[in-house]
């Protein structure tokens, strides 16, 4: 599945590339994108390369610890008012969920959504400690009626905030 995943997005990337398009592709541990002029496709083995933003790899550790159902794990990449009951309950639930895909997020609509009619709007959070990501992920559930989704394959915006340039980034809110 993922390599399927990985090679739509490669054809994609070649054909933006040789249309004079440039796009970024962001997969767990490397990035792989489209050239503007040669249309050629590179890859990049770490996220840590100054083309990624720091906040992706809370991303990345937030499914890495919900796969290891690893419970302060996950809490350590969550803003304080996901410290609730229902964390440990969806964890025990889990099969398994895999990070597919992740990019950071362009249109602005999404940004000024979450401070002007999401959680922005009452913790008080500025367009400088914002960043969205759009996020594609496979997620199994042992039983698909007691969890909060059903099991399947979903594209979800995951907005990550920081208290200031010296915090952490941490994810604040996700969904459709």
């Amino acid at each position: 599945m993922k390599s399927r995943i990985l090679a739509s997005g490669l054809a994609i990337a070649i054909v933006l590339g040789s249309t004079g398009c440039g796009i970024n592709f962001y997969y767990p541990g490397k990035q792989v994108s489209a050239s503007a002029q040669s249309g050629a496709v590179h890859q990049t083995e770490s996220l840590s390369t100054p083309e990624f933003h720091p906040a992706m790899e809370v991303v990345e550790k937030y499914f890495k610890y919900s796969d290891e159902k690893n419970e302060k794990g996950v809490l350590s990449t969550l803003t304080d008012r996901w410290n609730a009951p229902n964390i440990v309950w969806e964890l025990g639930n889990l099969e398994y969920i895999d990070l597919n895909f992740i990019e950071e997020e362009t249109d602005q609509k999404q940004y000024e959504s979450y401070l002007k009619n999401g959680r922005g709007s009452i913790n008080g959070t500025t367009m400088e400690n914002l960043i969205v990501f759009k996020v594609m992920y496979e997620v199994e559930y042992k039983n698909d009626y007691v969890s909060s989704q059903e099991s399947g394959m979903y594209e979800w915006w995951f907005f990550l905030i920081r208290k200031d340039e010296n915090s952490p980034w941490l994810i604040d809110d996700m969904g459709v």
